[in-house]
């Protein structure tokens, strides 16, 4: 017998079956319409179709006139997905032409998630430079510098060249690799007319050409391949040599405080000496009446007279230092991938001293990152201390 309910008085067994029987009619409502929508899908297979010159549409219902009328007999290639990736071994693989002679190759695994992207950027097989015992580098020797220092697994690679045989190169090489992400440019480059040779790279009379491209190019390389990677490294493709462990040591660094974000190491041409001197501390010799202001003038910063290469800033440092640095290279940079989303980047003209309607006298490329980077949280610069060192190619 059912209880009355004290509130309202109504039975409620009686409420019960009620209950029992509107769940029963939407079940019967929702089987009815199953049917109707399977019925409806068979007789349009057998619907009038209009041809188009990607394949045969059915015609006349909106609904699903987005459907392909595919027929029985046709061999439907699984190996592809919707974004035109071919499926290779649990990897997916696309290649595209962006315009004229410039090309992107893509390989995704994508069961991995990367957390730090490693680029390198060349011209063509020559910008790897030469062993110490003048051998040729190739493309391998770079992965296995990259695979000496971080798990492939969690690296997203991105490579540019000018070189279509270079390209085809590192397309062959990545192949059966386990990066968990390749990107590959082939890209003519920015600037018109001749190639600024790497051996005048040094000249002063040509150097802000060549660094104002390397700039446009590194940025464009940075902007196409990062995503969610909390890490990016730069190396260059003529270093042959990176102390154990020093990427990783890089990474902890800006875990353990958040002032630097910017980082490098000494890097020593062959065996002895300091390459980079894109690294420095102090002020750069130059214009310094207009671009002080008067506390600065008043506090003698015109007596400050050029600046400490890292070389001299290291003696006297231990392996867990970091030592700031007001301008670094990119001979083996690190950079902290959120300060690329707060808007960091390689400045492509002179960037320091510039006014509305001229340009500055310093900081281009990477020398003037430390002087983007200021106001941005982990934007400061610094240098691995101690004896960590990058190897680079006489």
């Amino acid at each position: 017998m059912g209880v009355l309910s004290p509130k309202k008085g109504y039975n409620r067994g009686v409420v019960s079956r009620r209950r029992i029987l509107t769940v029963k009619n939407i079940y019967q409502a929702l089987f009815v319409a199953c049917v109707y929508i399977i019925f409806r899908l068979a007789t349009h297979r057998t619907s009038s179709t209009v041809d188009s010159p990607i394949g045969t549409f059915p015609a006349g219902d909106p609904d699903i006139d987005e459907l392909t009328n595919i027929d029985e007999s046709t061999e439907i290639d699984e190996s592809t997905d919707v974004d035109g990736l071919t499926n290779q071994d649990g990897f997916m693989e696309a290649e595209v032409e962006l315009g004229a002679n410039l090309t992107r190759y893509t390989r995704i695994h994508s069961g991995l998630q990367p957390d730090l992207l490693w680029l390198t950027l060349t011209y063509d097989d020559k910008s790897r430079g030469r062993l110490p015992d003048e051998a040729r580098r190739n493309i391998s020797h770079i992965h296995e510098l990259i695979a000496a220092q971080y798990k492939p697994e969690r690296i997203s690679l991105g490579l540019m060249t000018s070189s279509m045989d270079e390209y085809e190169f590192y397309k062959e090489s990545v192949q059966d690799s386990d990066y968990a992400k390749v990107t590959i440019f082939r890209h003519p480059g920015f600037r018109a007319g001749p190639f600024v040779d790497r051996a005048q790279g040094h000249d002063n009379k040509v150097q802000k050409d060549r660094r104002a491209e390397m700039a446009k190019l590194r940025n464009y390389l940075m902007l196409k391949t990062l995503e969610e990677e909390e890490h990016i490294v730069w190396l260059d493709a003529d270093v042959f040599h990176i102390d154990t462990g020093l990427v990783d040591r890089m990474i902890q660094h800006t875990q353990e405080q958040d002032k630097y974000g910017i980082l490098t190491s000494l890097c020593q041409s062959g065996d002895e000496g300091n390459y980079d001197r894109n690294a420095w501390d102090g002020t750069r010799k130059g214009p310094r009446s207009w671009d002080l202001n008067g506390d600065e003038l008043k506090a003698g910063e015109l007596k400050k007279q050029g600046q400490s290469l890292v070389h001299e800033l290291l003696p006297g440092t231990g392996d867990d230092d970091l030592v700031p640095l007001t301008a670094i290279g990119a001979t083996i940079l690190y950079l902290r991938g959120d300060l690329v989303t707060q808007g960091l980047n390689f400045p492509h003209q002179y960037t320091v001293g510039t006014r509305w309607m001229k340009d500055g006298w310093d900081g281009i490329e990477s020398e003037g990152l430390c002087y983007r980077g200021r106001g941005l949280k982990g934007g400061g610069c610094a240098v691995m201390g101690g004896k960590w060192k990058v190897r680079h190619t006489a």
